[in-house]
């Protein structure tokens, strides 16, 4: 299971074909399979590797059959009409109290919305700015607004790792250095960095989520939340921070859509969602959220018809 979880953190496998659920699952089905094969005959390897195969078929032709034998019976309700919370109910926004006195006071729109609307800095924030050069500064800030790892990371790599040696206490050098290794497909060398500077940046934002879209990829879901101490805005994580870079917000709000879409909480990832349509100008981006999310949505309503019509 280790080798399936670090294949998917690490590119590997695309998630698009097969999520790293189904596998997980399937080959939790198969492992018990063959382990009650195993009491009362030993098959050889080829035997093995051939079942697994039928097997893993089998699986995938069963679930699909049944889902597309569900969705003809099943008329998935629009995500907005589940969004909807009624007076009595728990208030969407997280709140813990009653819809009717929560959000349906409020005067205005982004009222519900503040827990995920930190305020906004339009400029890169450096807590060690003071420690850097004039002229070396200038130039991240020219690497960070004009880089372009697909076409200058053979010039620009050369520059960043010459201050990182100056600077190894400064995150934010890091984090160019990982961009222009994973934008320019070294993978391999994003990965590593992202395991080092997590030990020795790990209360950084930018290393943090990088660490947390690796164990979401795993689909190591529990230690998410352990990461971020269950705290999941940035006010709620960096209380002593005044303002956040947009950069960071998007990154931050992103991750957040992704990581409770994944695991089934709609509502929570539409919040997100609806924060950081209020900043960005990414249509596109915010298109493939939305897109993602609805997916989700009509995944999770699909498998809890599906339980409810098996139990009765």
């Amino acid at each position: 299971m280790e080798e399936i979880r670090e294949a998917y953190g690490r590119f590997l496998i695309d998630e698009d074909t097969y999520s790293i659920d189904y596998i997980i699952e399937t080959c939790q089905k198969a492992q018990d399979v063959y382990l009650n094969e195993l009491q009362n005959d030993t098959p050889n390897k080829d035997d093995l590797l051939d079942d697994l195969r039928v097997f893993f078929q089998e699986e995938e032709d069963k679930k699909t059959e049944e889902t597309d034998d569900f969705e003809e019976e099943i008329k998935i309700p629009p995500r907005n009409s589940f969004f909807q919370s009624e007076r009595n109910q728990s208030c969407f926004c997280g709140s813990g109290k009653k819809f009717k006195e929560c959000c349906k006071k409020k005067s205005s729109y982004l009222q519900s919305l503040s827990p995920y609307l930190p305020p906004i800095s339009f400029e890169p924030i450096w807590d060690d700015a003071d420690d850097i050069d004039p002229k070396d500064a200038q130039v991240m800030l020219k690497i960070l607004k004009e880089n372009n790892p697909g076409e200058n990371s053979e010039t620009v790599l050369p520059i960043l790792l010459e201050l990182k040696e100056k600077y190894p206490h400064i995150p934010e050098l890091y984090c160019l250095i990982d961009f222009n290794y994973f934008s320019s497909g070294k993978t391999k060398e994003s990965i590593e960095m992202m395991h080092a500077c997590f030990r020795k940046f790990p209360n950084d934002l930018f290393w943090k989520i990088k660490y947390a879209e690796y164990l979401l990829r795993r689909g190591e879901y529990d230690k998410i939340g352990k990461l971020f101490n269950d705290k999941f805005t940035l006010q709620e994580l960096y209380p002593e921070k005044p303002s956040f870079y947009i950069v960071d917000f998007e990154r931050f709000s992103c991750f957040m859509v992704l990581y409770f879409a994944t695991i089934g909480q709609i509502k929570k990832a539409d919040l997100y969602l609806k924060a950081l349509k209020e900043f960005t100008s990414r249509k596109d981006f915010v298109e493939q959220l939305d897109q993602f999310i609805e997916e989700s949505y009509q995944k999770q309503y699909l498998k809890n018809q599906l339980t409810v019509s098996k139990i009765h």
